[in-house]
């Protein structure tokens, strides 16, 4: 895997950390494309593109509340981002719903 071989030549370089994190999560190795995701926000925290790589990871974890927090950090920093918008839209429709069922 070529993301592999540039994480060993850069292993610090947030952009090949969260490509890599997406990849390893997607290929079915959830922890450890967290994991990755993570220390690429870790290296560079206002990444919006990362906090909402890593808020679809948990989203599709069922951790609502946690996929929603990354989702507005990335808003807050890219307004523009219709992706994180959508996401944040999608758990309000969901958590609206679970509300008008409990009632």
């Amino acid at each position: 895997m070529h993301l592999k071989k540039a994480n060993i030549l850069k292993p610090n370089n947030p952009e090949i950390l969260r490509c890599l994190g997406w990849v390893l999560f997607h290929a079915g190795e959830r922890a450890q494309g967290i994991v990755t995701l993570e220390r690429a926000l870790n290296l560079e925290s206002d990444n919006p593109l990362t906090l909402c790589d890593l808020g679809v990871t948990y989203l599709e974890l069922k951790n609502f509340s946690k996929a929603r927090s990354l989702f507005q950090r990335s808003l807050d920093l890219d307004p523009n981002n219709d992706r994180a918008r959508e996401c944040v839209q999608a758990i309000d429709r969901l958590e609206r719903t679970v509300e008008e069922m409990r009632k």
